[in-house]
């Protein structure tokens, strides 16, 4: 399993339409054995991941930071960045991560 310290939805409060908020959260590798980190993908193109790709070692912890962007966009909206990961042979899982915002126009 991946984790992440942060609460399951981040909070990322209010902001004013047309800004761009930058932040970032912290997944641990939580099995017994490597994985391999294969995509780093945004629900939308208003959202911008960027992570490294490739092992992460059992107990290893990297940063995912993105960018979200507000132009155009008002009131509460929930986003998300989907890390997907290979464990071994098996098939590609995913750890998503949601963020929530309220934009003032």
């Amino acid at each position: 399993m991946i984790t992440s310290s942060l609460p399951e939805i981040l909070d990322l409060g209010t902001i004013n339409q047309g800004q761009v908020v930058e932040n970032s959260f912290a997944i641990t590798n939580k099995f017994n054995q490597d994985i391999e980190i294969t995509r780093i993908s945004a629900g939308c193109g208003c959202t911008t991941p960027d992570a490294r790709l490739g092992p992460l070692k059992a107990g290893e912890t990297i940063m995912v930071k993105f960018t979200f962007n507000s132009a155009n966009k008002t009131g509460r909206h929930t986003k998300s960045v989907t890390v997907q990961f290979k464990l071994g042979n098996n098939p590609e899982s995913h750890y998503v991560k949601k963020f929530t915002v309220f934009i003032k126009a």
